[in-house]
């Protein structure tokens, strides 16, 4: 039986088994804690019963169901985001690592490890850097970050003033791909510079710029 085809409710056992294993660690445990939400709490709240309804079928229904559960308005539109991007972490991982041999565990396990690593490194960097300069370093964006789509990875881009904006790229590149991205992306800084509203700005770099976070 592929995973695809076994009961949702198995992912539980799988997601214990990667803490037991090591792969995943406090890094994970806001995936683990959505994953739970999920199961517990949202997915019954609308009749799913993980245990009749297979992998295959969680990951299809999966965006209708959350974005059922959003229409309710029990909680705000980023929670149903993080609801999807961590809940089809889990799945994605499921449908790759299930059952498979120590030794791609293994490397899974040091491949989580890397990314931490360079995660942590690369945030350190960008501390050290705004103490020292008083701004953060654009020179090198931080390495990708998974999103919970094993087709895509989450690349940050940096902006004035701390904050971050993001875009989502295929990780398989075919040929004429970062071209026509390229074009796109053109046309669209051309449009939302049009939008840029600059008597919110202080033309002199002194003063404050509207904060809506």
């Amino acid at each position: 039986m592929s995973n695809e085809e076994k009961v949702a409710s198995t992912i539980e056992t799988f997601y214990k088994e990667a803490q037991q294993r090591g792969v995943y660690t406090s890094a994970q445990d806001s995936l683990i804690a959505t994953w739970k939400t999920l199961s517990t709490s949202v997915l019954p709240s609308l009749g799913v019963d993980l245990g009749k309804m297979t992998v295959a079928e969680l990951k299809e229904q999966l965006p209708e169901l959350l974005a059922t559960y959003g229409s309710k308005g029990a909680v705000k539109a980023n929670t149903i985001q993080t609801y999807s991007i961590k809940g089809n972490r889990l799945i994605a991982d499921f449908l790759q690592y299930n059952g498979a041999p120590d030794t791609v565990w293994f490397q899974w396990k040091q491949k989580n490890e890397k990314k931490s690593q360079q995660t942590s490194a690369a945030a350190n960097a960008r501390v050290t850097k705004k103490r020292n300069t008083g701004r953060v370093d654009d020179s090198a964006p931080p390495p990708p970050e998974d999103v919970g789509d094993a087709s895509k990875d989450r690349h940050l881009l940096k902006l004035p003033n701390g904050r971050i904006t993001e875009v989502h790229v295929p990780k398989s590149l075919r040929p004429g791909d970062v071209d026509a991205m390229k074009k796109q992306f053109d046309a669209l800084m051309g449009y939302l510079q049009s939008q840029v509203d600059v008597t919110s700005y202080d033309v002199t770099g002194n003063g404050q710029e509207d904060d809506d976070n």
